[in-house]
C-alpha cells in the first residue's frame, strides 16, 4: 500500500508540473462557483471472515453533498479543487443468528472532503478527470439505541481516497460523474452491546454532482 500511495504521490508531482508549465504558456480561465450532488455509498463492506457473534451489515444508501468548485483551466488541461460537505442517513444490520430477526441501529454520516481533480479536455466540452480526495469524518453517530444499545467505532478521521470519472461542460453548467476508492488502509470494526464485530473495509463510491459556474 505505500508502495502504490508513493508512486501515485510521485504521478501527480509529474502531472502537476507538466500542467504548471502548460499553463504557463497560456493565459488560464478561472471558475468559480457552487456543487451539490447525491451518491451510492456503504460504511463497510461485510466481512469475508464467519463472526460467531453474528454478521454486521451496511446496504449501500444516498448521500447528498454540496460545497463550491473552483478551476483553472487552459484549452486543454484544468485543475479543479473543490470543498464538499456530505450528510448521509446511513444503517447498520445486525443479525446474530442465520435466519433471526436483525436489529437496525441509525446513523447520521457527515463528512467533509477537498478533492483535487485533474481534467483534460476533449470535444471541446467533455473532460477526462481523476485526483486524490483528502477526507474527514466530521459525524458518525447513532441516532436512536436500541434498548439502550451501546455503540462505538474505529473509523479514521481522515483518509485519502482516488477518483477518476468524466464531466460535461455546457455552458455554465457543470456536470460530473466519478467513481471514489480508498487508498490509506482502513479496517473499521464497531462495538455494539459490548461485543466486537470486525468489517473489511470501506467500498468505492459512485457520484453524481451538478455545478454552476458564477464566472
Amino acid at each position: 500500500m505505500k508502495n502504490s500511495l508513493s508512486k501515485m504521490a510521485l504521478g501527480m508531482v509529474f502531472t502537476l508540473t507538466f500542467s504548471a508549465g502548460v499553463f504557463a504558456q497560456e493565459t488560464p480561465v478561472f471558475q468559480l462557483g457552487p456543487r451539490v450532488g447525491v451518491a451510492s455509498e456503504a460504511l463497510f463492506d461485510a466481512a469475508s471472515t464467519p463472526n460467531p457473534l453474528g454478521t454486521l451489515k451496511s446496504d449501500p444508501t444516498l448521500s447528498y453533498h454540496g460545497g463550491l468548485y473552483m478551476r483553472l483551466q487552459s484549452r486543454r488541461l484544468s485543475i479543479q479543487p473543490e470543498l464538499l460537505f456530505s450528510s448521509a442517513a446511513s444503517s447498520l444490520q445486525l443479525v446474530n443468528q442465520p435466519g433471526g430477526a436483525a436489529q437496525v441501529l441509525n446513523l447520521n454520516v457527515r463528512r467533509v472532503s477537498v478533492p483535487v481533480v485533474l481534467g483534460i479536455r476533449f470535444f471541446k466540452v467533455f473532460r477526462l478527470q481523476a485526483g486524490p480526495s483528502f477526507n474527514n469524518l466530521s459525524q458518525l453517530k447513532l441516532r436512536d439505541a436500541v434498548n439502550a444499545t451501546s455503540f462505538a467505532h474505529n473509523f479514521r478521521k481522515s483518509e485519502v481516497s482516488g477518483m477518476a470519472g468524466i464531466g460535461l461542460d455546457l455552458g455554465n453548467l457543470v456536470l460530473d460523474v466519478r467513481y471514489q476508492s480508498p487508498l490509506t488502509d482502513f479496517a473499521p470494526e464497531f462495538t455494539i452491546g459490548g461485543q466486537t464485530y470486525q468489517t473489511d473495509g470501506t467500498p468505492g463510491t459512485w457520484m453524481v454532482t451538478a455545478g454552476f459556474k458564477l464566472f
